[in-house]
């Protein structure tokens, strides 16, 4: 094994080698354990969540990365908010400065848009989102 930790170490860094089992049931022992990518390494968990998806089997980390959508996103939506593999991988990332139908605010007793708002209170939209936000908790 220390052949195989050597030339592994040589060609992706010796912090990037881990010792992994083959057999998660099984012990620690010659037989069952392997030098690999320490990233690799992280997806061979019971813990893991797998999403298979146009014949692909993946971890929802590996399919976020490759899909750009941030990990917790994709998390969320399958994990809690219960959609489905390909609606939750092809859904659209809403964010607050992209939305056609902009949320009404009330200020003062007048309603008014974000947009709108700034125009009267000088701050940035992202401080106004965030200020709502912990009015709505």
């Amino acid at each position: 094994m220390y052949e195989e930790y050597n030339k592994l170490s040589e060609e992706i860094g010796e912090r990037n080698v881990s010792i992994d089992r083959k057999d998660n049931g099984k012990n620690y022992c010659k037989d069952n354990c392997r030098w690999i990518h320490i990233n690799k390494q992280q997806s061979n968990r019971d813990i893991n969540h797998y999403l298979e998806y146009k014949w692909k089997k993946q971890t929802i980390r590996e399919r976020a990365k490759e899909m750009w959508i941030r990990e917790e996103t994709l998390r969320n939506r399958i994990l809690y908010y219960g959609m489905d593999v390909e609606t939750a991988l092809t859904k659209k990332v809403w964010n607050y400065f992209g939305n056609p139908n902009p949320k009404k605010i009330q200020y003062k007793w007048k309603e008014y848009t974000v947009k709108e708002l700034q125009k009267i209170i000088p701050v940035s939209k992202k401080t106004i989102y965030r200020k709502i936000k912990s009015w709505e908790l």
